[in-house]
């Protein structure tokens, strides 16, 4: 009678299993973003299921590829473009989305800090020498102790940090404006991580950033 119930029910049984698993990995994803570590000892990273959930996303873009395009209007949380804002000095840095006169979203990150912080792509892009990028977008600030840019963190084969400012567009105190560059990666060079990096105590606005990958070094 037992095996008959269990055998009629597995269906149901099944996709309740299934379910705490995806609703179990997607606050656990959630968590990570919000950099939120409930257990100071203790990490879910390194348990099963979650040690399977990857850290980042690795992309491989062709040459022509919008990689990036953010205006910051998406009303859906979270967004999974970006990572978790991360600062030197813990609880000195807020990150919010702020309105124009004409009710367009803009990024708007405070800093009570005269240490630094930064706002990363989650995703890594695979790169080879000689490929070429370019990336713009608006940007302004507020604060006689604050400086920003726009730019890249570089990794080499191993994913060890070779560089935090690679092609870096610094930002200009006033109101946003846009700024932008073209990249040319080389030798030694085989990630990229897009991102918004600043210090010092002041207001920083961002908005309509995107990112190209306009040629690739090595035929396709």
């Amino acid at each position: 009678m037992g095996c008959s119930m269990i055998y009629k029910h597995r269906k149901l049984i099944i996709c309740l299993l299934i379910s705490t698993v995806f609703l179990s990995g997607t606050l656990y994803w959630i968590k990570k973003r919000l950099d939120i570590n409930i257990f100071k000892s203790f990490s879910l990273s390194h348990t099963f299921p979650f040690k399977y959930i990857p850290e980042y996303i690795i992309k491989s873009p062709r040459a022509g590829d919008l990689i990036l395009n953010d205006d910051f209007e998406s009303k859906i949380w979270p967004q999974t473009v970006w990572g978790a804002l991360w600062m030197r000095e813990k609880g000195k840095v807020t990150q919010r989305y702020d309105s124009t006169v004409n009710h367009s979203r803009y990024l708007l990150i405070t800093s009570d800090s005269a240490r630094d912080w930064s706002y990363g792509c989650l995703f890594l892009i695979r790169t080879d020498p000689g490929d070429v990028f370019y990336y713009d977008g608006l940007a302004g600030m507020q604060g006689k102790e604050a400086r920003a840019g726009l730019g890249f963190a570089t990794y080499d084969q191993d994913e060890k940090v070779l560089a935090w400012n690679f092609g870096a567009s610094q930002v200009q105190p006033g109101p946003m404006v846009r700024i932008g560059r073209r990249v040319i990666i080389g030798e030694g060079v085989r990630y990229i991580r897009f991102r918004i990096a600043g210090a010092g105590r002041g207001q920083f606005k961002f908005d309509n950033i995107q990112l190209i990958k306009i040629k690739s070094g090595k035929p396709e």
